[in-house]
């Protein structure tokens, strides 16, 4: 069996191409292609795999969107880390899907459903309106956050910086104030422009406008500085350093 794999994370690469192994270990994996463009030129040269897994959010831009140009012809397993109720625009749809982080009975499921959806026509436009990322999408661009006499209104492009810690996200102002936001950084991903905010690493997302600059750092990984927090250093998920010198270097 030939496997196609879309993923950007070298972390998640690496995990699915484990699992696919220890269900089969004579599979034939390819990949992992990281981009839009990669997904693209791929698609338009011939291709012999039998299932593709593809990851949703690539580092520029969304999978479907490749997807609208040139339609895979093998079945697709797509992963992602979006909430519930994303998710209902695959399930209703009758699409193959796997939420991260991924499990192995779960995977094995996936498997078996593809091979029934060999001849099934994937509308991606409808599927991208469904999960409200149809182009010309209105992203956030205010809060509305609660402080301790009543609530405040923080606009998108005054925060520098988001940050999970023990279950709380706090948004960090440019003024060095900080805030607490009532979402996940996976929810904030499906809200923010991507095109202004970076996920730097399961803790971080950063402002594009607020990044000074980059420092390497030990073990191959680097740090980000930014505007008005001298003292703070952000260190990068190995796995994001090319990804975010493609997102800078626009």
């Amino acid at each position: 069996m030939k496997v196609l794999i879309i993923e950007d994370e070298e972390r998640g690469f690496s995990r699915l191409k484990r699992l696919l192994q220890n269900i089969d270990n004579s599979m034939e994996i390819q990949g992992p292609l990281t981009t839009m463009r990669a997904v693209i030129d791929y698609l338009q040269n011939p291709h012999d795999e039998d299932v593709i897994f593809a990851d949703i959010r690539l580092g520029d831009g969304d999978v479907f969107e490749a997807f609208l140009e040139i339609a895979p012809t093998s079945p697709v397993i797509f992963t992602t880390a979006y909430n519930e109720y994303a998710l209902e625009a695959f399930k209703s749809n009758g699409i193959a899907y796997l939420q991260k982080p991924i499990l192995p009975e779960e995977l094995e499921k996936a498997l078996i459903k593809a091979k029934a959806l060999c001849n099934k026509i994937i509308d991606y436009s409808d599927l991208m309106e469904k999960m409200g990322m149809a182009t010309g999408k209105k992203w956030r661009d205010h809060f509305l956050v609660h402080i301790y006499d009543g609530f405040k209104l923080v606009k998108t492009t005054d925060i520098s910086y988001f940050l999970s810690e023990n279950g709380v996200v706090r948004a960090y102002l440019s003024d060095g104030n900080s805030v607490p936001i009532n979402q996940s950084l996976n929810d904030l991903e499906l809200q923010l422009n991507p095109n202004l905010f970076f996920r730097v690493s399961r803790q971080y997302m950063v402002n594009i406008e607020r990044i000074d600059k980059l420092t390497n750092f030990f073990k191959y990984k680097m740090t980000i500085s930014l505007h008005g927090f001298p003292e703070l250093r952000i260190v990068v998920s190995k796995d994001k350093i090319m990804q975010l010198k493609n997102w800078l270097d626009r």
